[in-house]
C-alpha cells in the first residue's frame, strides 16, 4: 500500500506527475529531478538503504 512509504516522498511523486502534465519528457525529469533533490538530506531518504542492509523494517521519520 502506498501509505507504507515515507510521506515526504509520495508527496514530491504527486507533485511532479502534477506538474508534469502535459509537459514535455525533458521538463517532466527536471521537475521529477528537483524535487527529488529536496528529499536528499532527511532522515527518510537514508533509512530504507539502511533498513535494507540492516535486514529490518524501515522505520519513517515523515521528515
Amino acid at each position: 500500500m502506498i501509505s507504507q512509504f515515507p510521506q515526504g516522498a509520495i508527496r514530491t511523486d504527486k507533485e511532479a506527475v502534477l506538474r508534469g502534465i502535459g509537459e514535455p519528457l525533458t521538463a517532466g525529469l527536471r521537475i521529477e529531478a528537483m524535487l527529488f533533490n529536496t528529499l536528499i538530506g532527511t532522515h527518510d531518504f537514508s533509512e530504507e538503504p539502511g533498513a535494507f542492509g540492516e535486514k529490518r523494517k524501515a522505520k519513517w521519520k515523515n521528515d
